[in-house]
Parts: C-alpha cells; structure tokens; sequence
C-alpha cells in the first residue's frame, strides 16, 4: 500500500492552492500538474494538458484575479473496434489560481505546444525594480 506523507502547507502552497470544489458526480475531471515560477518582471505558469485538443481549451480571468485553466481530453473508438485493453479514458481538466493584484491580468499571453500550455503575466510597471542613478 502506497502512503503519500503530506508536508506542512506553506504560504505559497496556500496562495497557489486550487480553489473551489470538485463536483462528485464529474470522476473524470483531472487536476493538472502544474509549475509556477517568478521572474523579476513576470508570473509564469506551465501546465501540463496532454493529449488535449486546442480548440477545447479556455483561460478566464475573473474580476476577482481567478484565473481558471479548463479543456477536454476526448478518446474516439472506431465502431467495430474491438478493445482488448483501453487504460484512456475521455477527461476534463481543470484548475483555478488567484493571481496577486501586482499582475497585469489584462496583459496575459498565453501558448500551447507539446500538451504544455504556458501562461506568462507581466509584474504592474509601478511593481518592477529601477535602478537609480547615483549622482
């Protein structure tokens, strides 16, 4: 028997913990993995979305800075196939972040290559470090 030990949460983990709650009657919806890192001028976000088809795939950002990451994974089976092991199964990704107000969430790129979509938000221009002539 597999035991997972759980860790302390930490500021960050509590900052950039999904948000809201699963529905029981959606068993295929899946919590993709996901990393974020900050640079000094930009949030960056890479998830992970294999086998999902661009065009199912939704970004919103909210007027409360929820930005929630949602698409379809759909596996088709031809009609006289027959199936002699089938460990795919069609799912539904989805995850929500709250993006700290220094962000410009009006400013978001975001790209999808190789099943990873990355999701870059640019630091407010007031927020970013100047250097300042000394004299």
């Amino acid at each position: 028997m597999l035991v997972q030990r759980r860790m302390p949460m930490t500021d960050f983990d509590r900052f950039f913990s999904p948000i809201g709650v699963e529905s029981p009657e959606r068993t295929n919806d899946i919590k993709p993995r996901v990393r974020v890192s900050e640079l000094e001028d930009m949030l960056n976000f890479t998830i992970e979305l294999p086998g999902v088809d661009k065009s199912t795939m939704k970004l919103v950002v909210n007027d409360e800075n929820v930005m929630t990451v949602s698409g379809e994974r759909t596996i088709e089976t031809k009609e006289n196939e027959t199936m002699m092991i089938n460990e795919f199964d069609s799912v539904s990704y989805k995850r929500s972040f709250i993006i700290p107000n220094k962000y410009e969430t009006d400013k978001i790129e975001a790209n999808f290559k190789n099943g990873l979509l990355l999701v870059s938000i640019p630091k407010k221009e007031t927020l970013k470090p100047k250097t300042i002539n000394i004299k």
